[in-house]
């Protein structure tokens, strides 16, 4: 009889025990008592018993595991500006308030706000996010030392004249040159800040390069208005075929809210779109409820974002997904609108789609990194467990997050950061705030 010597195999981290909500089209929306085997930052098996060794074995009875969620939009660094939309709208908030604190800011200023922003996206389950801000080089360093993947890009603009423009560009081209390829996305801050000249060299650049593009896009009236008027052209998004029809990379528009059929029917047919939707920074702003149903039910990608802590509040994933699928059946006054499951979606594998990152992650598979989520469900507003999708969606808040897994680097565990200084990081903002706010708390 042959003997079979086949050690079994190494692993650097075992789950065990889990419910998975995989996310993924190939594997059944929960799956009971599986376990996961991580190794070199990917899932290596999805299966019950999975028989080896590994450094690290997290017990995950009763426990619910999910993928990491992918904030779409985001401005990282922006937590100084926490609370301060003092009820206006987004211009005046902008022009007013934010721009000038803004121009004022270091690059010093910028890592510390982005470590402190990057720690409070993973205590909200975000292992990877799409930001637009400037100092992206800070950025990038700060947020990638937390252990998070991030897509970043500089928002060029020319709104404050030539000299401005030339400077944004060349930053762009700085950031380029400095960070890994598969990082970086090309940043155009909207069409309302940017002349038709500067919009055409901007797409000369993306089309050459085959870039990603990254841009506010249609968050209010007033915006759109201006696009019109801008851009000479009788629909915001003819703009986008005026500067971006051959485009073959992704599209990426933060907001979309004022967008009627022909825009959504012109958008539906690029293919290579995808909407963020932000429903808490519109909310704050007054800017309108996106039309998400009628964006998917033609066919777009759709995914969420968060904004800046400005007018998004908090890097809280969850309490976007429920405000964005409560707006949504408000909205149309149809209670199955969206579904629970859609908008989990469109916190994970949507957002996957809309990076051009799905390959990688975005779904719990095997071969993908792992990124991952693992809620506990202890506490009351979680209890009795009738369909745990929705009591994710609707209920659950960062408490419940038992652990975070980022391309299989542990950043939380029974319920805490691993690997952050909160304290430290609060301390370092107080620092910042008190030179522009006068204030320490």
């Amino acid at each position: 009889m042959a003997i079979n010597n086949k050690e079994p195999a190494k692993y650097d981290i075992i789950i065990r025990n889990a419910n998975i909500i995989s996310m993924s089209d190939k594997r059944p929306q929960i799956e009971e008592l599986i376990d996961l085997a991580i190794r070199d930052g990917k899932i290596i098996a999805i299966e019950r018993n999975i028989i080896g060794h590994a450094e690290k074995i997290i017990d995950a009875t009763d426990k619910f595991v999910i993928p990491g969620f992918i904030n779409c939009h985001s401005h990282v660094a922006m937590g100084l500006f926490r609370e301060t939309d003092r009820g206006v709208h987004l211009r005046e908030w902008l022009e007013d308030f934010i721009w000038p604190i803004e121009h004022k800011l270091t690059k010093a200023d910028i890592y510390n706000l982005a470590e402190f922003g990057a720690g409070e996206m993973i205590d909200n389950g975000i292992t990877t996010f799409n930001d637009m801000y400037f100092f992206s080089n800070e950025i990038y360093h700060a947020t990638k030392f937390l252990g998070l993947e991030a897509l970043h890009c500089k928002g060029v603009m020319d709104i404050a004249g030539e000299k401005s423009g030339i400077a944004n560009m060349k930053e762009s081209d700085e950031l380029r040159a400095s960070i890994p390829q598969y990082n970086y996305v090309y940043g155009i801050h909207g069409l309302y800040t940017s002349s038709p000249a500067y919009v055409e060299k901007a797409a000369a650049i993306i089309k050459k390069n085959n870039f990603r593009l990254h841009m506010h896009f249609c968050e209010d009236d007033t915006e759109v208005k201006i696009i019109k008027e801008k851009h000479n052209v009788r629909h915001a998004s003819d703009a986008l075929t005026k500067y971006f029809k051959d485009l073959k990379n992704k599209i990426i528009l933060a907001h979309g809210v004022v967008l009627d059929e022909y825009d959504i029917n012109l958008i539906s047919k690029m293919k290579n779109v995808s909407i963020v939707h932000c429903p808490i920074s519109n909310g704050r702003l007054a800017c309108g409820v996106a039309p998400v149903k009628k964006l998917i039910d033609h066919g777009v990608n759709v995914c969420l974002g968060t904004d800046g802590q400005g007018t998004g509040s908090s890097f809280s994933m969850l309490t976007l997904m429920r405000f964005a699928l409560l707006c949504q059946r408000n909205e149309t006054k149809d209670p199955k609108c969206l579904s629970p499951y859609d908008v989990l979606k469109m916190a994970t594998i949507n957002g996957a789609k809309a990076l051009g990152i799905d390959n990688n992650t975005g779904s719990i598979d095997a071969g993908k990194d792992a990124d991952l989520q693992i809620y506990s469900f202890k506490s009351f507003e979680l209890f009795p467990i009738n369909d745990s999708i929705s009591d994710i969606v609707f209920n659950a808040s960062s408490h419940d997050i038992y652990g975070v897994i980022s391309k299989g680097k542990i950043l939380v565990e029974n319920y805490e950061l691993v690997h952050v200084d909160q304290d430290m990081l609060s301390n370092k903002i107080k620092t910042v705030r008190k030179q522009f706010f006068g204030r320490k708390q």
